[in-house]
């Protein structure tokens, strides 16, 4: 007797269903396990410690990303590098200045942590150290941690509004604002993820926080809300296979971008602006690698000055590390002489 054909048929729909749901549950179980035997891991986070006193030095702002509040801070970085911390009510970071200072031209000094001075106190910056040995110019440091070149372009325009245009302009670049400036997944995780652990009072203080972004090199500046920053997809931390995928698909978005592109055109915006207000201006580039001698090809095509630092970022000598990357204070002396040579050769002999 021949079986039914609708139960044959029925009994074929449900292999191929089992089948399917076998796959849907075998095939990340076999990638974990593949994955694994290759020594791929779920993502391990590197915690980076912060303890601020009193806890608010910074908090988040709606174009900027971070500002400066007030006061004097102590503030220690993963329970070994100590500093103290003096922010003004302009919302700078305090210069240590000679009482005879009487100068002839303001020189601003522009960039990230790395020209705030993170890690050492008020007078052992950079700029703390060219306004002692400079009284007749009046030196004032404009680094914030976090900030990108478009941070120092609204520096700026803020300066001329109010009447208070400097005559000279030092752009400090790291190869950290390639990233910055175009607001890549590698920096949006290390901001959002990375901040939020660790500092206790990160998701309070940024809550109104965006940050400044351009998508492509010639388009309008847009913002992103920290909270839209980054998110870990479910399981990153536990399964390798989650770790991997997320992984290859930030990298992907940032392959797929002009970073260089985009930081030229964001300092080609800062250069302009300096230009229409009779503003000398300068880039120091301040570590080395190849995107970073790409973008000083680049700007040397617009008739940008630019000057080379070559800090290495990795360096025991000049920085804090192994406990923290940023200048230590015979860094910040490194710093301030390659400043002080540009500003000899370019401005100092007029």
């Amino acid at each position: 007797m021949n079986p039914d054909p609708e139960r044959k048929k029925l009994s074929g729909r449900k292999k191929t269903l089992l089948w399917i749901l076998y796959l849907i549950v075998l095939t990340p179980i076999c990638l974990e396990l593949a994955l694994r035997v290759i020594s791929a891991k779920p993502y391990i986070q590197t915690d980076y410690h912060i303890e601020v006193s009193p806890p608010n030095a910074f908090s988040g702002n709606d174009s900027l990303g971070i500002v400066l509040n007030p006061g004097t801070f102590d503030i220690i970085l993963n329970n070994k590098v100590r500093f103290q911390t003096t922010h003004t009510r302009d919302g700078l970071r305090k210069v240590i200045r000679p009482d005879s200072l009487t100068w002839e031209s303001d020189i601003a000094v522009m960039g990230c942590s790395f020209t705030y001075g993170y890690g050492v106190n008020d007078n052992e910056t950079a700029v703390s150290i060219l306004q002692k040995k400079y009284p007749e110019y009046k030196f004032d440091n404009y680094g914030v941690i976090g900030y990108g070149t478009l941070q120092s372009y609204f520096q700026l325009e803020q300066l001329i509004e109010n009447g208070h245009a400097p005559d000279i302009l030092i752009l400090n670049f790291a190869s950290d604002h390639l990233e910055r400036n175009a607001l890549s997944k590698k920096f949006r995780r290390a901001m959002k993820i990375g901040f939020d652990r660790s500092l206790s009072t990160a998701r309070e203080m940024m809550i109104s926080a965006q940050f400044p972004y351009l998508t492509e090199a010639g388009a309008e500046i847009t913002y992103e809300h920290w909270n839209e920053l980054y998110e870990d997809w479910w399981g990153r931390e536990n399964l390798a296979s989650v770790n991997f995928i997320q992984t290859q698909y930030d990298q992907f978005s940032d392959r797929s971008r002009d970073l260089v592109g985009i930081s030229t055109d964001a300092i080609d915006r800062l250069r302009q602006r300096c230009a229409e207000q009779d503003i000398k201006f300068v880039v120091m580039l301040l570590d080395n690698n190849e995107s970073i001698r790409k973008l000083e090809s680049e700007l040397r095509a617009r008739d940008i000055i630019t000057q080379q630092v070559g800090f290495d970022f990795n360096s025991p000598e000049f920085t804090n590390v192994p406990h923290d990357i940023h200048p230590n204070a015979r860094g910040q002396q490194l710093i301030a002489k390659r400043l002080e040579e540009m500003l000899k050769k370019e401005f100092l002999h007029d």
